[in-house]
């Protein structure tokens, strides 16, 4: 009786550690590895400064946000110079997609940062974008590609509006 309790408790734990493997078809943003797909995980809430508010409100046409997250670099690591990120997250309209970037984060000894701008007449943008392919995959998820290869470095990929980043490193 116990061996038979035992073989249970083995399968009930082993099988949910099976769940909890990367797999490229459950929603998510994953990155095309040589050794497999790797999850990226989202960014959390960041630490924001201000700069040029008056200004803004006054007529001032710019108006800039500062990103900070606390870590030196993200646990998604990644060798490939021009990875490819399938982004499944569900129902995803179009219109959400207008600004997806990935941005290169400036790495400091404890964090990482990045700005947002905000411009009369333009959308908001990351600085320090780079250039992407955004195509449609075969079951409808987004596949995004940088179009030249990513420098060693902290990067987050930002998909616009639906306010979602995900960072990754390019080693």
């Amino acid at each position: 009786m116990s061996r038979y309790l035992l073989f249970l408790f083995t399968l009930a734990f082993s099988t949910q550690s099976w769940a909890q493997l990367p797999h490229p078809d459950a929603a998510g943003v994953y990155c095309f590895t040589a050794g497999g797909p790797l999850r990226l995980s989202r960014l959390p809430m960041p630490g924001l400064q201000t700069q040029g508010l008056g200004e803004w409100l006054t007529g001032e046409d710019r108006f800039a946000l500062r990103y900070t997250w606390d870590g030196a670099s993200s646990r998604a690591q990644v060798s490939e110079h021009r990875p490819t990120f399938r982004v499944n997250l569900g129902y995803t309209p179009d219109r959400g997609l207008q600004i997806v970037q990935i941005v290169k984060l400036e790495q400091k000894s404890s964090y990482r940062k990045t700005e947002l701008r905000f411009e009369r007449g333009l959308p908001m943008e990351f600085l320090g974008g780079v250039a992407i392919d955004l195509t449609r995959g075969s079951d409808g998820e987004l596949l995004v590609r940088p179009e030249g290869d990513l420098a060693a470095g902290e990067y987050m990929l930002s998909l616009g509006p639906l306010a979602l980043q995900y960072d990754f490193s390019v080693r």
